[in-house]
């Protein structure tokens, strides 16, 4: 796998995963919905964090600290909001098991800050 790409996308492969590694336990102990659920709580997480993911390699580009913080905060509010209407997308498209569905959205949530503090240690 190329470096860059690993570096660039490594919080959404590992949260990606993780995701479907708990979405296949889920599954061996519960209904096709449940996973269904699940998987699209995590797909609600992970789709905006490709947008940030992009948007935080483009950062690197600004120099000024000023503009750079006014950057990663526009992208982080357009993250948040990119979640919130993936979420009312998929509660209006599909019909899903509320605890499964926050279920995969916390895990995926979890699994992010977890990279992300293990990333700062390095």
């Amino acid at each position: 796998m190329n470096s860059a790409f690993w570096e660039k996308y490594k919080i959404i492969i590992i949260q990606s995963v993780t995701l479907f590694l708990f979405a296949l336990l889920n599954y061996l102990l519960r209904s096709t919905l449940e996973i269904k659920s699940f998987l699209l709580g995590g797909v609600a997480w992970i789709i905006p964090s490709v947008y940030f993911s992009m948007a935080r390699h483009r950062i690197r580009l600004k120099i000024d600290n000023g503009s750079m913080l006014r950057y990663f905060f526009s992208h982080e509010i357009i993250k948040w909001l990119l979640n919130l209407l993936v979420i009312i997308s998929i509660l209006l498209v599909f019909r899903i098991s509320p605890p499964s569905f926050l279920g995969g959205y916390v895990i995926t949530i979890l699994v992010s800050l977890i990279v992300s503090l293990v990333e700062m240690k390095k």
